[in-house]
């Protein structure tokens, strides 16, 4: 079967900078190895940033020169590019589909990235995943409220949830997540079982269900890994800890205020 090659082609127009000088230079051709039926479209005037991806290949994929695609979007330190970044590439191009043989093939297979810089600054260097960045209450940094740390058997806002279910063995040792003063104990509230909420001052709140035993009291004061309860599984079908963090009375993601 042949197999089809998109080329692309140059607009002429001298408004258009930055990416027409490449293509005007090199005209790689692009292919489809997937069906052979259809030509690659490389239209359109952004590209959003990938994991894995380099300001060179991205620039090489869109028919732009690496060193304009940087001066164009104001990047001066490549290794800066983000994730999720929209980079204005100022150009898209279309061009008519040629056929070749599949004897062309092993000629047309993709030249590896070579290195291309920008006032000393390596232009092929991979885009790096964002970090992940531990979010606080305030002051209030949390640690794991487990001293084992099992799976997470509930997600964040899965079947309703306001907060995460972490497996564990019965009987295990439930910690303060941070220094703070016993709010409430008991098992008044339906779902939670045997229940302690610690506040850890203004809008800082967190919340600890189903344990088999509670060890604190209201009114107590705590230390950041207290042992507070023994974990169980009151008002819940498997052993777990429940675990809620409330920031400005508002429920959110424990997962994005836990270190990895």
């Amino acid at each position: 079967m042949k197999i089809r090659l998109l080329a692309g082609a140059v607009a002429m127009a001298a408004a258009l900078s930055g990416c027409s000088s490449m293509l005007e230079a090199t005209r790689a051709p692009i292919y489809d190895y997937g069906t052979g039926e259809r030509p690659v479209e490389m239209t359109g005037a952004t590209y959003l940033v990938q994991p894995g991806d380099t300001l060179y290949s991205i620039a090489t994929r869109n028919g732009c020169n690496p060193t304009e695609l940087a001066r164009a979007n104001g990047i001066s330190d490549p290794t800066t590019l983000r994730v999720g970044t929209v980079l204005n590439l100022t150009l898209g191009r279309i061009e008519p589909v040629q056929e070749i043989t599949p004897e062309d093939v092993a000629l047309s297979q993709p030249v590896p990235d070579q290195e291309v810089t920008i006032d000393g600054v390596d232009l092929t260097q991979e885009v790096a995943e964002p970090a992940f960045v531990q979010k606080t209450m305030g002051n209030t940094q949390l640690s794991w409220p487990v001293a084992v740390r099992g799976a997470v058997l509930t997600k964040f806002a899965q079947n309703g949830s306001k907060g995460i279910e972490i497996a564990g063995e019965m009987g295990s040792d439930v910690l303060a997540a941070a220094a703070g003063r016993v709010l409430y104990t008991g098992d008044n509230v339906s779902g939670y079982g045997n229940l302690i909420i610690i506040t850890h001052g203004p809008g800082a709140v967190t919340v600890y269900g189903h344990n088999s035993e509670i060890l604190v009291k209201k009114g107590d004061n705590v230390t950041n890994g207290q042992v507070i309860a023994k974990m169980g599984n009151s008002d819940s079908k498997s052993v777990n800890l429940l675990f809620e963090v409330r920031h400005n009375d508002k429920p959110v993601d424990p997962i994005e205020y836990l270190p990895q």
